[in-house]
């Protein structure tokens, strides 16, 4: 039994190793991440076992939140907010154009980036960052919501 016990704390530890070692603390992305990988060991846990009834309900639910965790993590909101950007203007948001202003003193090339947007076109988009950047905000009030009405339930 010891042994048994032995080598799954060593899978286990070595689970937990590579999900660190991909880590960056600046990064929100891992904390969900790390999140994510703790309750798809629940929800494996409880879709599987037997002891109660109301585990695969748990498992249900712990499915929902780590869809949830996905859906966040896609980072399609720039995607999104780009076609639609495009769906106004003609083309994309970043579609920028180099004009070469000269050499420096060290005979480099000197480049300026002029994005050729309009002022409507900029106003624009910074309206559709703000509206993409609050259903991003709205989807993460979801999940913790969610987490927080739940978390309590999954255990055995």
């Amino acid at each position: 039994m010891r042994i048994k016990t032995f080598f799954q704390q060593l899978k286990r530890a070595f689970e937990f190793f590579k999900l660190g070692f991909e880590d960056y603390d600046w990064d929100y992305a891992f904390l969900v991440d790390f999140v994510e990988f703790k309750l798809e060991k629940m929800r494996k846990y409880f879709s599987t076992s037997d002891i109660s009834d109301e585990n695969k309900e748990k498992g249900v639910q712990l499915g929902i939140a780590i869809h949830m965790m996905k859906y966040l993590k896609e980072e399609r909101w720039q995607e999104a907010m780009d076609n639609e950007y495009k769906a106004m203007f003609g083309k994309y948001p970043y579609e920028t154009s180099s004009v070469i202003q000269g050499k420096d003193e060290e005979g480099n090339l000197v480049y300026t980036w002029d994005d050729g947007k309009t002022e409507e076109q900029r106003a624009s988009y910074l309206l559709l960052y703000d509206k993409w950047q609050a259903r991003r905000d709205e989807v993460k009030k979801e999940l913790f919501q969610y987490l927080h009405d739940n978390i309590e339930k999954w255990w055995d």
